[in-house]
């Protein structure tokens, strides 16, 4: 039997297209920007189209071609959202380095992705200068300001964004090609081994944006303002770069001040409606906000994630701020949205504790993306809210493979892709994250999760970051450390601890030392180091005497 075509234009799905609408539809509607110094700049998304055509023009110049990839070192402003447009438009693709990576990372990544050139912050210079004869493929630095940036002893031959738009005009249309070209390239943190890199296409990209912006997801408009805390190198400031210009928000790129004092200001002054950020950022600004008496009445939404937010995060920036909260479970290869804790008409109409139990989950399956849970033997676990699964995935924003095919094929022979995650499914839909699988603790032969570990710590007011990680044991294999940073001027011992997880937990789940620390190691995006706390703590029970009572 042939198939018969429908009768529709076919046309590409291209990353130009957003910068494209917004110019036309939404020209006047406005970017507000600051730069390292807290200067900030303001322009619209008129003045933003006819600059990333100018970059084109620019880098077409020098020799970029479709399919090379071009580098940024780079914080959340301007310049850098002019790159996601001026860099993808023409076919090109747009590699966002994180730049808190160490520096061998750094020169691997940017050598394995063949960048072939490097925009980079004048904050950056030191970095960039340290690894610079170890980048044998870059072939221009530019400094993502102007020429007065440029130091008298500059140690590097360096060229400025400013100047290079200047010698351009915009009289430049962006092509159409296949909506499955390379847009934008971004690596994993590297956990294991080195990094990798996720390849995303015009095509996932556009379909990312129209799933997170809907009301099932992020639920956006054109009446919000729209501030992306979680930076550009991290998984593309979450879609935010793309949703601002497709929708005609306003958008408010907060540069590298993230500390709590400098968000709360351009929060109020900005009137900013939505932001997402990884939940380390949302614990300074509440502890901002309590220490200061000041509020954020114009956030009404926020999208929180990277890692579980605290149950009592949740209901804190709701009851006393009016900001919901939009958990967000994803991940690199998965653009990154993978679900999203919105409400159901069912969820909805529950009582209020039973539907805040629903918020703390991390989110239901949105629509474009599938999950399987598969128990130890790779069947199927039903989703049933309490039997855990390893977590697989697949959709058209999924990834398929990593760049240059590292670590081999990943998919299984249904496409579906591994995830690392642990987790449950309840009847209505949303997930419960349990654990990484690299996370849980195998305690006699059973699992312990981290994740409710350190929830019930953060109900405890005194705790600012809790960390639960295995430890060596003889007898049991791996026993339980939660690890702890309290609130400034807070106090709290191990017994009260104990106590309180007491109530919660069955005896063989209760941590066999609780250690506080001053400072929790933290990842280059805001995670708690936990591969650290493993390694640093990995005889803390012998050393300290507790093996003849553990477990």
């Amino acid at each position: 039997m042939s198939s018969i075509y429908g009768l529709m234009q076919d046309r590409p799905l291209l990353i130009s297209q957003f910068l494209t609408y917004a110019e036309a539809y939404h020209g006047g509607r406005e970017i507000v920007s600051r730069d390292g110094d807290g200067n900030e700049f303001h322009y619209d998304y008129r003045q933003a189209a006819r600059r990333a055509r100018q970059l084109a023009k620019a880098l077409i110049r020098l020799g970029i071609k479709p399919g090379d990839r071009v580098a940024t070192l780079a914080a959340s402003h301007h310049r850098h959202f002019e790159m996601f447009y001026g860099v993808s438009g023409f076919g090109a693709v747009l590699h966002t380095v994180n730049p808190r990576l160490h520096d061998d990372q750094l020169v691997y990544i940017c050598e394995h992705a063949e960048d072939r050139i490097l925009f980079l912050d004048p904050e950056f210079l030191p970095l960039v200068a340290r690894i610079a004869p170890r980048l044998t493929c870059i072939e221009h630095f530019v400094l993502l300001g102007d020429s007065d940036e440029i130091p008298a002893d500059c140690p590097l031959p360096l060229n400025d964004y400013e100047s290079m738009l200047a010698c351009f005009d915009d009289d430049f249309a962006w092509p159409d090609f296949d909506e499955r070209t390379a847009s934008s390239l971004c690596y994993t943190s590297g956990t294991t081994g080195n990094p990798k890199g996720v390849l995303y296409s015009h095509r996932s990209t556009s379909l990312h944006a129209f799933a997170i912006c809907q009301n099932a997801a992020m639920g956006l408009s054109c009446l919000d303002a729209l501030m992306p805390i979680a930076p550009m190198y991290h998984a593309n400031a979450w879609s935010l770069p793309y949703l601002g210009p497709m929708l005609g928000a306003k958008l408010v790129l907060p540069g590298r001040r993230l500390d709590a004092e400098s968000l709360h200001g351009l929060i109020e002054r900005e009137q900013v409606s939505f932001c997402a950020a990884v939940p380390t950022i949302f614990i300074s600004l509440l502890d901002y906000l309590e220490r200061s008496g000041k509020r954020i009445d114009s956030l009404r939404k926020a999208t929180i994630g990277g890692t579980a937010v605290p149950p009592d995060m949740i209901k804190l920036l709701r009851d006393k701020y009016g900001c919901f909260v939009a958990q967000v479970w994803g991940m690199t290869e998965l653009s990154p949205l993978g679900t999203m804790t919105t409400l159901t008409h069912a969820v909805a109409s529950l009582p209020e504790p039973e539907r805040l139990r629903f918020l703390a989950l991390q989110g239901r399956v949105q629509f474009g993306l599938e999950i399987k849970l598969l128990d130890d033997a790779g069947q199927r676990v039903a989703h049933d809210g309490t039997t855990p699964g390893a977590m697989w995935v697949r959709g058209p924003w999924a990834a398929a493979g990593y760049f240059k095919n590292e670590g081999g094929p990943v998919l299984d022979g249904e496409g579906w892709m591994p995830t690392g995650d642990v987790g449950t499914i309840n009847p209505e839909g949303y997930l419960r994250i349990t654990d990484r699988m690299k996370d849980m603790i195998k305690s006699g032969g059973e699992w312990i999760s981290s994740v409710d570990l350190e929830n019930a710590a953060y109900a405890m007011p005194e705790v600012r970051l809790a960390a639960a990680v295995a430890v060596h044991h003889p007898r049991w294999d791996e026993r339980p450390l939660l690890v702890l940073q309290l609130h400034p001027g807070a106090s709290l011992d191990k017994e009260t601890v104990r106590h309180q997880l007491a109530g919660r937990f069955a005896k063989w789940w209760l941590p066999d030392d609780v250690v506080f620390i001053d400072d929790m190691p933290m990842t280059a995006t805001g995670k708690i180091r936990k591969a650290d706390l493993r390694s640093r703590f990995a005889d803390h029970l012998s050393q300290a005497g507790l093996l003849e009572t553990a477990g």
